[in-house]
C-alpha cells in the first residue's frame, strides 16, 4: 500500500530514535526500513521511496489498512502542523527548527499501556540503559513476527504481565521498585483503567494517572503528548526538556526551573507539542 503524506515526512529522521539508544524490539530499523507490529497484531513494514511517498508492506493482502493507520498514528498525522508554522512568524526559535527539521515528526505510541511502560524503564536512568531494558521485558514477555526475514517483537499484553511476579523482573535487571510499578500498571490496564482516557481532559488525565504507583505528572504528560497527541502538552518537568529549551531561549549556562518552562510555552499554545519535540532534537546532534 502507497501513502503518500499531505506534508513531507522524512521517515528515515523520524525513526532514527528508535536506533538512537540501541536495538528497540518493538520498533526495528534495519536498512531504512522499519518494522512494526499493528494493534490487530499484523507486523508491517514501511519504506520510503525517493518522491517522499511511505511503501507499506504486511505478509497477508488486506492488513495493509491498519498498519498504516498505527503508522499515521506513529507519524503525528493527528498533529495539526498549522498553529506550529503560524508561530514561527512571530518566534525566531521556532522559525529556526521547522527550517532545521522540515520533515520530522514526533514519536507516538496509540496504547496507554505501553506509554507508561516505556516511561517507567526511563524513570532515573539513561535513555540507553531504558531500552536495554525494556528490550529484555519484550523479549521475555513479548510475541515475536517474522516480516521479510527480519524479526519484530509485538509488546507485552497488560493481562500477560499482571500475573508475573514483580521479583521475576529483577532478573532483567529492573529495580525492584521497578519491577512492582510494571506489574501494577498491568494489573491497572488489564482491569480497565487506562480505557477512555481520550475522553478526559488533560488535568483530568493526569489525575486518574498519577493514582497508580510508580506514575507522576512527568509520565502522565509524557503520556497525553505521545501517546493522546494532545498539541497543547509539554513535559516541563523532564530534564531534556528544561536543558533545549533554557538553551535556546535563555542560553546555555542557565538550567530553567519547571515552573519557567511552563510560563514560556504558554504562548506556543496548540503547537507545544511539535516545538517540544524540535526542540528536543537539537539535544542528539
Amino acid at each position: 500500500m502507497q501513502w503518500v503524506p499531505s506534508e513531507a515526512i522524512d521517515l528515515a529522521a523520524s525513526i532514527t530514535r528508535y536506533e538512537r539508544w540501541g536495538v528497540d524490539l518493538a520498533n526495528v530499523v534495519a536498512d531504512g526500513t522499519f518494522y512494526r507490529v499493528d494493534s490487530e497484531g499484523h507486523a508491517y513494514a514501511a519504506t520510503q521511496h525517493p518522491d517522499g511517498s511511505i511503501e507499506v508492506k504486511t505478509a497477508a493482502v488486506g492488513d495493509e489498512g491498519n498498519a498504516l493507520d498505527d503508522l499515521k498514528w506513529r507519524l503525528a498525522e493527528s498533529l495539526d502542523r498549522a498553529p506550529l508554522l503560524e508561530l514561527g512568524k512571530s518566534d525566531p526559535v521556532v522559525a529556526q527548527l521547522i527550517d532545521r527539521y522540515p520533515g520530522l515528526r514526533p514519536p507516538l505510541q496509540a496504547d496507554p499501556f505501553q506509554s507508561l511502560i516505556t516511561s517507567i524503564t526511563a524513570q532515573q536512568v539513561n535513555l540507553t540503559w531504558a531500552t536495554t531494558t525494556r528490550s529484555r521485558l519484550i523479549e521475555a514477555y513479548g510475541t515475536p513476527h517474522t516480516l521479510f526475514g527480519t524479526v519484530v517483537w509485538q509488546f507485552p499484553a497488560p493481562d500477560r504481565l499482571a500475573r508475573v511476579d514483580p521479583s521475576s523482573l529483577r532478573s532483567l535487571q529492573f529495580t525492584t521498585r521497578k519491577s512492582e510499578y510494571i506489574v501494577g500498571v498491568a494489573q491497572a490496564a488489564a482491569d480497565g483503567a487506562l480505557a477512555d482516557l481520550d475522553q478526559l481532559g488533560n488535568e483530568e488525565v493526569i489525575r486518574n494517572l498519577v493514582r497508580l504507583r510508580g506514575i507522576g505528572r512527568w509520565s502522565a504528560e509524557w503520556l497525553l503528548a505521545r501517546c493522546l497527541a494532545r498539541p497543547d502538552v509539554i513535559a516541563a518537568g523532564d530534564l531534556g526538556v528544561r536543558k533545549a529549551v533554557s538553551y535556546h531561549y535563555r542560553g546555555a549556562d542557565e538550567l530553567l526551573s519547571e515552573e519557567v518552562v511552563r510560563d514560556l510555552a504558554i504562548p506556543w499554545g496548540s503547537a507545544t507539542n511539535l516545538v517540544t519535540h524540535l526542540l528536543l532534537e537539537t539535544l542528539n546532534e
